[in-house]
C-alpha cells in the first residue's frame, strides 16, 4: 500500500494530524514501537516537562548572550 504520510511515533500531535489528514482523504500510517498514544498518555509527561523547561530556558538565554542578556543561570539538577 502507498501512503501519503507516515508518522513515526503515536503521540498526541500525531493523533490530531493523522485524523485531519485522513479526513482530507490522505492515506496515513503510524509506526509505533511502544504503546499507542505516546509518552504522556501512557507514562505521564509532567516529569519530562519539568526537566525540559529549565534546559530550554537556559538554551534560549545562551542565544541572547551579548544581546541584552549578561548571564545565564545554571541548573542545580540534584536539587
Amino acid at each position: 500500500m502507498n501512503y501519503d504520510v507516515i508518522f513515526i511515533g503515536s503521540g498526541h500531535a500525531t493523533w490530531h494530524a493523522a485524523v485531519a489528514l485522513k479526513q482530507a482523504g490522505k492515506q496515513v500510517a503510524i509506526v509505533e514501537k511502544d504503546l499507542v498514544g505516546g509518552t504522556c498518555t501512557n507514562y505521564g509527561c509532567d516529569a519530562k516537562i519539568a526537566l525540559d523547561g529549565p534546559f530550554q530556558l537556559t538554551e534560549q538565554l545562551q542565544r541572547f548572550q551579548g544581546h541584552g542578556v549578561n548571564s545565564v543561570p545554571t541548573i542545580d539538577w540534584p536539587a
